[in-house]
């Protein structure tokens, strides 16, 4: 079944514009902000997409790469080919990366010649290249320079059609987009991924549902919208994990299978959102968080400022909140999923009572838990969520029976969603 995206036609439409209006459009470079499980990938995908079917060349990475500039020049190669034009495009046989291995360093000057023949090569066949690159939180900083030098030589500079596409958590406009050094990034448009409204949510689930060849009844629907809180990600999971648990989804998914359906997708963001979010938390955001869920998942702003210091405390709530785990309501505090807030509450202290000392989980506890929550991922995909080794993951679904050598072939709904 074919992707469906939904509640996004406006971000949608700005990359449409992107493609269509022309190399004076503010389009040409953008950033699309929003936490994990907001749909950016989603919507990089459906970039590309859209690149496609106009005849554009694609060149799409990820900034977590040790050598996304190599790998940069890697994909640029192939896409002459790719997109069936006539000719190489000048400036390629100079780009040539210096060092050995995948620490290759590719310096400005010889990036920007690439991508200019590239482009150039694009527009002598009345087309373009669309540069697109997830994870740019993750973004080394002299990598992030020489590819900012080139993409503004190619789209502000020359004007040729190339469209840049970065997508990363809100934290980079405290970093990237606010670094001195690189002001390319921070004059990018920004495009931010809200939560979906309630009513596009349902309709989301219905048509999905309905795609496959199966239907919702109304209470499900409004217990599944409910759970996903406007959230892609949890969309796709409690979509998905209600069809697999419905004993036939063609004559409706009743309320008790929805119910098993939003358990599974609660276990399924653990793994996915909330230990790759906590694993990366500095101590004092930690404590605010296990404050926050002795309470309940919400409190008063001056109580948190009361316990931890004013000035920490709206330190830690302004980059929780960048990082989507908070939001404000007036001058309440609250977690933006309960799934968050009830995961704390299950964690022993160092004292054995919930949350005051909350331990950090051992890598083989972050395994298990990613493994029970998806038994489709593979062994490298695991890796590249947790952070864990790939041989350590498989070793773990060995030892405790998660192997993933069972395939499942069976159809399902799915609306895809970046984790």
């Amino acid at each position: 079944m074919p992707p469906v995206v939904s509640g996004r036609a406006d971000a949608l439409g700005r990359i449409a514009a992107a493609y269509d209006d022309g190399p004076r459009t503010p389009y040409r470079t953008m950033i699309l902000l929003g936490p994990r499980g907001s749909g950016k990938t989603v919507m990089l995908n459906a970039a590309r997409s859209q690149a496609a079917t106009r005849g554009w060349g694609v060149v799409a990475l990820s900034a977590s790469s040790s050598d996304i500039v190599g790998e940069l020049v890697a994909a640029a190669r192939d896409v002459p080919s790719e997109a069936g034009w006539g000719r190489r495009p000048a400036g390629f046989g100079s780009a040539e990366p210096r060092g050995a291995g995948t620490a290759s360093v590719l310096h400005a000057a010889s990036l920007t010649r690439m991508l200019v023949g590239l482009a150039t090569a694009a527009s002598e066949e009345g087309r373009g290249v669309l540069v697109a690159v997830d994870e740019l939180q993750s973004m080394d900083p002299a990598a992030g320079r020489d590819i900012a030098v080139a993409v503004q030589e190619v789209v502000r500079n020359r004007q040729l059609p190339m469209v840049f596409l970065g997508a990363g958590l809100p934290e980079l406009e405290d970093t990237l987009l606010d670094d001195d050094a690189i002001t390319f990034f921070g004059r990018c448009l920004r495009v931010r991924l809200d939560a979906i409204n309630s009513d596009e949510a349902a309709h989301l689930l219905t048509e999905t549902a309905a795609t496959a060849g199966g239907a919702l009844r109304s209470e499900s629907v409004a217990a599944l919208v409910v759970a996903a809180r406007g959230s892609p990600y949890l969309l796709q999971s409690v979509g998905f994990h209600s069809w697999e648990a419905a004993a036939d989804p063609a004559s409706g998914i009743v309320e008790h299978e929805a119910a098993a359906g939003v358990a599974a997708a609660r276990d399924d963001m653990i793994a996915h959102i909330v230990l790759p979010v906590w694993r990366r938390l500095g101590t004092s955001d930690r404590e605010l968080l296990a404050l926050l869920a002795e309470r309940g998942g919400a409190a008063a702003a001056g109580l948190l400022h009361q316990h931890l210091g004013r000035w920490r405390a709206a330190a830690s709530l302004d980059r929780l909140a960048r990082a989507g785990v908070l939001e404000r309501h007036g001058r309440e505090v609250r977690f933006i999923h309960d799934v968050f807030c009830d995961w704390l509450q299950q964690q022993p202290g160092s004292d054995g009572e919930a949350i005051s000392g909350v331990r950090a989980l051992s890598q083989k506890e972050v395994a298990v838990i990613a493994l029970r929550a998806d038994d489709r991922a593979s062994y490298g995909e695991i890796s590249r969520r947790t952070g864990i080794d790939r041989a350590y993951v498989g070793r773990i679904a060995r030892e405790t029976g998660f192997s993933q050598d069972r395939p499942r072939s069976h159809p399902h709904p799915v609306v895809q969603a970046d984790p």
